[in-house]
């Protein structure tokens, strides 16, 4: 009885295998959503976002860098007010004759959310090999450099004071940007 069930059994796991093997209907395409419909709209209005106003962040970039003093250059940040004396600082510190503004060839842009806000990052590279990143906001129906991002928070630029030619101190902001944050809501990570 045993070897009947054992032969049995061998004889079903044959025909299987061949009809898997020999005549099965070749490899099935799995359909996967690699995305919500939600987080696809999302993603079209980033790049509705990008399309639309791209060029006016360059532009309000090219007008900044153009600008003489920081009085001139207030009109092109978020709080003139208030950024005008770091401005003043940064000014004496930093050439900004030397600094080329971003283009969509030379540079990358994306589109992040600062809490509820929607804004626009730009990083490209100087012709002299410096990075430089700047973070566009809406105010007042136009895109203004948000400058707090774009100086790093601080009244002297960040390479000035680790080269030892600024000051002893200085108070400096670390920002941390997730950019990946909609791909893991959709695939968490494995632990």
């Amino acid at each position: 009885m045993t070897k009947l069930v054992l032969s049995w059994a061998l004889v079903t796991g044959l025909i299987v295998f061949a009809t898997k093997t020999i005549w099965g209907s070749g490899p099935r395409l799995k359909h996967e959503a690699n995305a919500s419909v939600a987080d696809v709209t999302a993603e079209n209005k980033n790049l509705y976002l990008l399309s639309k106003f791209m060029g006016h962040c360059i532009q309000t970039m090219q007008m900044f860098l153009k600008a003489g003093p920081p009085e001139q250059r207030s009109q092109y940040v978020m709080q003139p007010i208030t950024a005008v004396t770091r401005m003043t600082r940064h000014r004496q510190i930093e050439n900004w004759a030397e600094i080329s503004p971003p283009s969509p060839e030379s540079s990358q842009w994306d589109v992040v959310s600062l809490g509820d806000e929607k804004a626009i990052e730009a990083n490209w590279v100087n012709a002299d090999g410096r990075r430089f990143d700047a973070i566009f906001r809406k105010e007042r129906d136009e895109w203004l450099i948000d400058w707090e991002h774009f100086a790093r928070y601080s009244d002297m630029p960040l390479s000035v004071f680790l080269s030892g030619n600024g000051d002893a101190e200085g108070e400096f902001r670390l920002l941390a940007r997730e950019r990946l944050a909609e791909e893991r809501k959709i695939y968490p990570p494995s632990a």
